[in-house]
């Protein structure tokens, strides 16, 4: 296990269901509901003035999709996502044109 992960890993579900530790605490150091983080992150996206509301959701879809974007193939990122199913990681994407001229381009040779 890298070290950036061990204190992911240490929040991540045992077998029994519940997390060893929090991955979000509250100021009194308690485990935050699924609520109160929701509304921690959008209350930063609103301090930061994004256009639109930021949930839990929107920051899924923006890893997912930077990882793409940065090369990650889709049955990788779907483990990482904890999806059962690629299907269902492939809502989550987004097709860039850029990079699917430059996919494009590199399997089609150009004619001279």
């Amino acid at each position: 296990m890298r070290g950036r992960f061990k204190a992911i890993h240490r929040c991540l579900p045992r077998p029994e269901g519940r997390p060893r530790t929090p991955l979000f605490k509250s100021q009194r150091g308690n485990r935050l509901s699924c609520h109160a983080a929701a509304d921690v992150i959008a209350k930063c996206g609103a301090r930061a003035e994004l256009p639109q509301k930021i949930i839990p959701h929107v920051l899924r879809h923006s890893f997912a999709t930077a990882m793409v974007g940065n090369g990650c193939d889709i049955w990788h990122l779907s483990n990482m996502l904890g999806n059962n199913d690629i299907g269902t990681t492939q809502i989550y994407l987004h097709v860039n044109n850029e990079k699917l001229r430059e996919q494009y381009d590199k399997g089609v040779p150009r004619l001279a």
